[in-house]
């Protein structure tokens, strides 16, 4: 599936942040999360350095107390990415 990606990981992360949108309730519902002392947890089928790239650009300040709970990336010797998934650890 990753081979189809030709792009380094920075690239990658570049084009989704010209690109994604927040879901506009989200940043509310996070603002309103943190006044009340409310733990925000993120579970995605993700890759967890893709998602918190993201995050802090569309979510801003206090983006670092969100847990994300997702796959990770392992890039290899030829700059290709490896997902590491969350299961296998």
């Amino acid at each position: 599936m990753l081979d189809s990606i030709k792009l380094s990981l920075p690239e990658c992360i570049e084009l989704l942040r010209k690109n994604i949108k927040l879901d506009p309730g989200f940043k509310p519902f996070f603002d309103w999360c943190q006044s009340e002392g409310i733990p925000v947890i993120v579970l995605s089928s993700g890759m967890e350095p893709i998602i918190r790239a993201l995050l802090k650009d569309l979510v801003g300040p206090g983006v670092e107390e969100i847990e994300i709970i997702a796959n990770q990336i392992k890039i290899n010797e030829n700059e290709k990415w490896e997902i590491v998934y969350h299961d296998d650890r």
